[in-house]
């Protein structure tokens, strides 16, 4: 199981925090790059990324490129990293306060569902099938709620990108 516990999450996947104090709105982190990182970056941004990476790294893995990354767009990134890379369940959920729900009748649905009032801050898993049992389990006797699930598109197309159903052509 891997849980986003900040941008050090991404270092797995070659995209290393260096520093906060190179931006002068402290909004975005100054991160290199090892070349899965590069790849990674690139599919995520569809942008080339050209720039020098700021340290070496090492022999092994040396780093091969930087970016100026905000804060904001690490959880996402860490979640299209595990998605990309295979892992079966990525979701966005967290605790709930035990017996603590309120149901809501939504008319034009002709339902009536099931909130928790109050949770924890909600937090990105990226998780094994088993893994995946005992949380459902969770949610079942009420503990848990999954607010969203991330997976690869059935949509025909390569990679995690689609293919325009009007144009045929992949983005």
């Amino acid at each position: 199981m891997r849980t986003y516990d900040g941008p050090r999450s991404l270092e797995k996947f070659g995209v290393k925090l260096l520093t906060g104090e190179a931006c002068g709105l402290a909004m975005r982190g100054l991160f290199d790059l090892t070349e899965n990182g590069k790849a990674l970056m690139q599919e995520f941004l569809r942008v080339e990324c050209n720039s020098e990476a700021w340290n070496r790294g090492s022999d092994d893995d040396p780093h091969v490129a930087s970016v100026m990354l905000p804060y904001s767009v690490c959880k996402d990134l860490f979640i299209f990293a595990h998605v990309r890379a295979g892992t079966p369940n990525v979701f966005v959920g967290g605790h709930v306060h035990v017996g603590q729900w309120t149901e809501t009748k939504y008319e034009y649905l002709d339902e009536t569902l099931k909130h928790p009032d109050k949770t924890w801050e909600p937090q990105v898993w990226a998780v094994d099938d088993e893994y995946m049992e005992r949380v459902n389990q969770m949610v079942e006797r009420g503990f848990f709620y999954i607010s969203r699930t991330y997976a690869k598109s059935s949509h025909p197309g390569t990679g995690l990108d689609n293919t325009h159903a009007m144009s045929g052509r992949t983005v």
